[in-house]
């Protein structure tokens, strides 16, 4: 498991998607939907209480499939476990944290406990786009981050991107 200390990042693999060159998804779908690359996770710890916090130029909302979403977009964190021959396997997604925060674009920030039922492994993250069915949609992410505790605090890259040369050397 990572070290656990407020402030630090801990998804690993996700300095790359920054404001010039962010994670980025286009939809004309109700519900369409796309997960970050699976090489974007953070370990967690069944229990333990972690802030997410993201940015993007949509505009976060509720989960809307009936295509009066309009470009709202949201994020869903999904935990995975290892299965029986040491793989990773999806399991379920959290409760979608992102519904019922203010309709706004810019900085999302979500508090959430990883259930205790199981042992966790990973989290992965999924994000949404709601359309009308027919309108293309573009949203970007960026500055993901999550880390222990209850508190955000400013964007750093995780020290694993920093060090293997994928994030900015603050």
């Amino acid at each position: 498991m990572t070290e656990m200390y407020t402030g630090r990042n801990l998804v690993i693999n996700a300095s790359q998607y920054t404001e010039n060159t962010p994670f980025s998804f286009t939809s004309s779908r109700q519900d369409g939907v796309t997960n970050m690359p699976p090489s974007v996770y953070m370990e967690c710890i069944r229990g333990e209480t972690y802030t997410l916090q993201c940015k993007t130029d949509g505009k976060w909302g509720k989960h809307i499939t009936n295509g009066t979403g309009g470009g709202q977009t949201h994020i869903y964190l999904y935990l995975q476990t290892e299965d029986k021959v040491g793989g990773i396997s999806y399991d379920y997604p959290l409760p979608l944290i992102s519904d019922g925060y203010p309709e706004k674009t810019g900085l999302g920030i979500w508090t959430f406990t990883v259930p205790e039922d199981k042992e966790y492994v990973r989290i992965i993250f999924r994000f949404d786009i709601h359309s009308d069915g027919t309108t293309n949609h573009t949203v970007n992410w960026w500055d993901l981050k999550v880390e222990h505790g209850s508190e955000a605090t400013a964007y750093r890259p995780a020290p694993e991107d920093i060090l293997s040369g994928g994030g900015l050397i603050l």
